[in-house]
């Protein structure tokens, strides 16, 4: 049971601007800064798993590099040969 809001919870999983807004990109759970303010553990696990599940719904069927799941080594490399990574 959860009781009031609890969408701070998500804060840390959001990118943020010079000012510290908030912006609709989320963090790169596939690099590790060194920082344990970048992300933690169970906050990478978590947006590995639900970014591979928007992936796999949004592209059913048109998918072409056939990820395995959220831990592929290969979403890793193709996040940093990307043009854009994060």
């Amino acid at each position: 049971m959860t009781l009031g809001n609890q969408t701070h919870l998500f804060n840390n999983l959001y990118q943020r601007d010079s000012e510290g807004n908030k912006l609709m990109l989320f963090k790169n759970p596939y690099i590790n800064e060194g920082d344990t303010y970048y992300l933690s553990n169970p906050e990478r696990k978590f947006l590995k798993k639900a970014l591979f599940l928007f992936n796999k719904y949004n592209f059913k069927g048109r998918d072409k590099k056939n990820f395995i799941n959220e831990n592929d080594p290969r979403i890793a490399e193709y996040i940093e040969t990307s043009a854009d990574g994060e």
